[in-house]
């Protein structure tokens, strides 16, 4: 059936079709190298998240890890009556808050306790209690 066609119109369809073939080879190996070719990821862990237990409301102290509702409230009701905590040892007198919580919630966040600003410091080890 090609032969039909004049010797131009080979020629323009031949080089149509190789172009096709080219551009389509070239999206294919794209394609398979996209990963390699893709800029390197930041694999550093996020920054910690900012809470002050002195002032932020309910909805942010929710954000912490293992804190819905509930223990939201608890840390309320806590600081409404002894103050904002001064040392990761005052959130055990929190309802839900044992010392494996406390330990996780400090080490995953960066707990503000205070007006100025001051890092709740983290639990004792067992050894030093």
């Amino acid at each position: 059936m090609d032969h039909a066609l004049a010797p131009e119109a080979r020629l323009r369809r031949h080089a149509a079709t190789t172009l096709f073939h080219a551009l389509l080879g070239a999206l294919l190996l794209r394609a398979a190298l996209a990963p390699a070719l893709a800029p390197a990821r930041d694999m550093r862990p996020p920054p910690p998240l900012a809470v002050d237990l002195a002032l932020d409301p309910a909805f942010r102290l929710r954000l912490l890890p293992g804190v819905g509702p509930a223990r939201a409230q608890a840390l309320l009701d806590d600081r409404r009556l002894h103050g904002a905590p001064r040392a990761s040892s005052d959130l055990l007198r929190v309802p839900g808050f044992g010392p494996l919580r406390v330990a996780a919630l400090v080490a995953a966040t960066e707990v503000r306790a205070l007006l100025a600003g001051r890092p709740l410091e983290a639990l004792p080890e067992a050894s030093e209690r």
